[in-house]
C-alpha cells in the first residue's frame, strides 16, 4: 500500500514536470490555407466560369522568439506549371497601416508546387503579419491568388 502511494505520487510529479515543460515551448503563429475544390462551380461565392491552376495556396508567420519570426508560402498547383511562384511579404503596423519590411521570392519551373520559409529579425514591441501572392503559367493559363495572416505581436 505505501509502494502504490509512493509510486502515484511520482507519476503525478512526472506528469506535472512534463506538462511544465510542453507549456514554456509554445510557439505563436497565424497560418492560412484556401483550397479550391475542382467542378465545385462556386469559389467562396463567386461563379467559377473560367479554369484555374492554383488549387492550394498558404501564408504564415511564426513567432521564434529573441525578436525573430519565420514567413512562409506554399503554392500548389492542378497540373504542372511553366512557371510557379510565391512572393512572401513580411508587414508591420506602422501607425495603423501595414507596411512592406522584407519580400523574398521562391519559384520553379515545370512542377506543381513551390514553397519557402525564411528566418527574419524584427523589432520586438510590434504587430506583424505576412502577405503573399502566388502565380503559375501554363502555355494556355495565367492565375493568381493571394492571402493575408492574421497579425502576431512580437514582445
Amino acid at each position: 500500500m505505501k509502494a502504490t502511494k509512493i509510486i502515484i505520487v511520482v507519476l503525478l510529479i512526472l506528469c506535472l514536470s512534463s506538462t511544465l515543460l510542453v507549456a514554456s515551448e509554445v510557439i505563436s503563429e497565424s497560418e492560412v490555407t484556401f483550397k479550391r475544390e475542382m467542378d465545385s462551380g462556386v469559389i467562396y461565392g463567386i461563379e467559377a466560369t473560367q479554369q484555374y491552376l492554383i488549387e492550394e495556396w498558404r501564408a504564415r508567420i511564426r513567432d521564434l522568439g529573441n525578436g525573430v519570426v519565420e514567413i512562409y508560402g506554399y503554392t500548389y498547383t492542378n497540373q504542372t506549371a511553366n512557371y510557379i511562384d510565391v512572393d512572401v511579404i513580411l508587414q508591420r503596423k506602422v501607425n495603423g497601416t501595414w507596411v512592406d519590411i522584407h519580400s523574398q521570392k521562391w519559384y520553379s519551373h515545370y512542377t506543381n508546387k513551390v514553397s519557402g520559409a525564411k528566418s527574419v529579425s524584427v523589432a520586438k514591441g510590434s504587430e506583424y503579419r505576412v502577405r503573399t501572392v502566388h502565380k503559375a503559367t501554363t502555355n494556355t493559363i495565367q492565375d493568381t491568388t493571394t492571402a493575408v495572416t492574421g497579425a502576431l505581436f512580437i514582445n
